[in-house]
């Protein structure tokens, strides 16, 4: 599959360069072969995707050449363009793109994507937040064989980097002992939606400086767990705060069961979870802090270091690399496509 990426802001430069990665073994598979930016030059994206303040200088050479990036060492060229919107994206694509990874954070709504499939031919989008009336919201670890409901034409949410790393969790609690309520708290770095110095902002405690202060901020991953946990919709509430670190986030859960809990119970669950879904969920038993898990490609880390057990009642840790992490996420489902196209052909 020619895989298109739209967007190129952290995630969209973090799934380029995972993908670049030799020993992720993606380009087996597919191949990303355009990335869009609203006013991306060829020479902007050379320099971003080489030089990262948070992931260091890229692994291999890349080059500008032709409106374009070359990577001399594998011999690969990707195409560089600049439009503002969809349509216009789309009415470039003549039917050569089968995939778009939609990591703009701009169009977040199916009829907003629509030009896709109407002008520009695609297969299938793929979207790095949640997405209204996407026709599938899929979380790897959780509900994989989802995607052998998806048809051409069809838009997948692969929701956010939070709902990524929480809900995997409490699939392997919730399958072994039943939550019985819960409330998830997320600490997540600053982003590209926060300022330095304050700002005006629509939400008045985003626009405060994000390196100054531990900022409440609303989150949206609770909607998730509703979507694919519907009998723990109205169980498990959440909250968000964004704290001065420019990557590497953490999820607190503290759940009630209908049984009785203990602290060896809960690693052995989520031990077995870890064997099964071994690239989405890691263990941790060493006391480390948030940048020791920079660059991790886990959706999860459970940190046993934190856990806490008092009769049904209990407490977990779990670390992510909030770019990193997710966009190996976005790599893995298209790799899951392209083979869920071969084998229906």
């Amino acid at each position: 599959m020619k895989v298109c990426i739209n967007g190129f802001g952290r995630i969209g430069r973090s799934v380029l360069r995972s993908f670049l990665d030799a020993d992720a073994g993606y380009r087996e598979y597919f191949d990303i072969v355009r990335i869009n930016g609203r006013t991306l030059s060829a020479k902007d994206a050379a320099y971003a995707l080489k030089y990262d303040s948070t992931h260091g200088v890229l692994n291999i050479p890349v080059q500008c050449i032709d409106d374009g990036l070359f990577f001399p060492t594998i011999n690969k060229r990707i195409e560089v363009t600049a439009y503002e919107n969809v349509e216009i994206l789309s009415d470039t694509l003549n039917g050569d793109i089968e995939l778009v990874l939609e990591c703009s954070g701009a169009f977040n709504k199916k009829s907003l994507l629509q030009p896709y499939f109407l002008k520009g031919g695609v297969t299938n989008v793929i979207v790095s937040a949640p997405c209204e009336k996407a026709e599938h919201a899929i979380i790897l670890g959780v509900n994989n064989d989802r995607i052998e409901e998806v048809k051409k034409g069809h838009i997948v949410t692969l929701g956010s980097c939070t709902t990524n790393c929480i809900l995997p969790a409490i699939k392997a609690i919730n399958d072994k002992f039943e939550i019985t309520a819960g409330f998830v708290t997320t600490v997540h770095a600053y982003t590209n939606d926060q300022a330095l110095l304050d700002k005006s902002h629509k939400d008045k405690r985003r626009g405060r400086a994000a390196n100054l202060s531990i900022i409440p901020s609303k989150t949206g991953f609770t909607g998730m767990i509703s979507e694919l946990f519907p009998k723990l919709g109205d169980k498990i509430g959440g909250a968000s705060l964004r704290v001065p670190v420019a990557n590497v986030s953490t999820v607190d859960f503290r759940f009630s069961a209908n049984c009785k809990l203990s602290v060896e119970l809960l690693l052995d669950c989520i031990t077995d979870y870890a064997n099964t879904y071994a690239d989405i969920m890691a263990l941790n038993s060493e006391e480390l802090v948030s940048c020791d898990f920079n660059g991790c490609k886990h959706s999860c880390i459970f940190d046993a270091t934190q856990s806490f057990v008092n009769d049904n009642n209990a407490r977990i840790v779990c670390w992510y690399d909030n770019e990193i992490g997710f966009s190996n996420r976005m790599l893995d489902l298209c790799k899951m496509l392209t083979v869920h196209y071969k084998t229906i052909a």
